[in-house]
């Protein structure tokens, strides 16, 4: 199978780091000389933020996250990382995949608090993405997004993408959310994801998608074919015949339930794609009216790179005291740790422990 049209999408080896790297540099000086305008006060005083182009997004994140970061407006969570690196072999239940890069922490977390559905209804909580710290503001993504900086990262570049007004976590995609977020994924480029509610990772009931950039990723295993972790065992799958382009399927050597869409060269209308996909795992009824703002599936995260969508269902968010969103699907687990003991982890038992369909 020729692939070279769906890898010139995913920039995952190692020269194409480097050359994305020099990249961004190149961008990011010519902006510190030309001047950067990310923010204005209309006439009235109130905070506004520039349409952002798309040619520009990688440096434009870059330059942000400088200036939040002199501006104390960053609250980086203190991390040490080290890969969990594939294993074919069963042991004890399933084998793993995809490396899993593990992040971590020795600072204290809360334990997650869902918010009662009352409170969201009535708007009776905390919103702090209904006037965003300006610091954060990354840029606009029109019509109805704004690209902010993940105060609580992990990761460098993290972005979260938010409507500008409320809009439920809980409820579907819309086509307005799905343009928005493949833009960011392909101007910067970054994997973008998405976590419906509470149960499967989200922090907030205020609509919000989230990407990161993908050479961020390639950093951390330099040498690796694909930045993300995952790619590697899509992309492989795709080599030997075992997926195909342009329909919702699974990957063999996933334990859980889950379905991928590989676009090949049939990209566009994502949210018809996402619509199939979760009336694939039934997440949705196969006559719901997906017109409708109000419709809510059940808990799952969705996974846009620019090569592939999946949807994995969530069972629950958390799982040997792990906290797990998209992410851990893309290959990467947050683990906090007290008295510098690293607890043993089986990142596939994890995974397994907040999905479906592993025996």
């Amino acid at each position: 199978m020729d692939l070279a049209g769906v890898r010139q999408t995913v920039n995952g080896k190692s020269y194409a780091f480097v050359i994305a790297v020099l990249c961004v540099g190149v961008i990011l000086l010519s902006g510190l000389l030309q001047g950067f305008s990310y923010e204005r006060e209309d006439e009235d005083g109130v905070f506004e933020a520039e349409a952002l182009t798309l040619h520009h997004m990688r440096a434009d994140i870059a330059h942000q996250s400088l200036e939040a970061f002199n501006a104390g407006a960053l609250a980086t969570l203190r991390t040490s990382f080290f890969i969990y690196a594939k294993r074919e072999v069963e042991m004890p239940a399933v084998g793993q995949p995809f490396d899993v890069i593990i992040s971590v922490s020795e600072q204290p977390a809360a334990k997650p608090q869902e918010i009662p559905e009352g409170m969201v209804e009535a708007r009776e909580f905390v919103d702090p993405f209904e006037d965003p710290d300006p610091a954060l503001v990354v840029g606009a993504v029109e019509p109805k997004h704004l690209l902010l900086l993940n105060k609580y990262n992990v990761f460098a570049d993290h972005v979260l993408l938010v409507t500008k007004t409320f809009e439920d976590q809980r409820h579907l995609l819309d086509f307005p959310d799905f343009t928005a977020l493949y833009e960011v994924v392909t101007a910067v480029p970054a994997v973008g994801f998405f976590n419906s509610g509470f149960e499967a990772g989200a922090s907030q009931p205020h609509r919000h998608m989230q990407a990161i950039p993908t050479d961020i990723f390639q950093g951390f295993r330099p040498e690796a074919e694909f930045a993300l972790p995952i790619d590697e065992l899509i992309f492989s799958a795709l080599e030997r015949d075992e997926i195909e382009q342009g329909k919702p399927q699974r990957l063999g050597k996933l334990p859980y339930d889950h379905a991928v869409w590989v676009f090949g060269e049939h990209r566009g209308l994502f949210r018809i794609k996402y619509l199939e996909l979760l009336k694939t795992l039934d997440l949705i009824g196969p006559n719901e009216d997906a017109d409708r703002d109000t419709v809510t599936p059940k808990p799952h995260n969705m996974i846009l790179t620019g090569a592939w969508i999946m949807v994995i269902p969530r069972s629950q968010r958390m799982y040997s005291q792990i906290d797990v969103n998209a992410l851990g699907f893309i290959g990467s687990l947050l683990v906090r740790v007290t008295d510098d003991v690293i607890p043993v982890i089986d990142p596939m038992a994890v995974l397994c422990g907040v999905s479906y369909g592993c025996t």
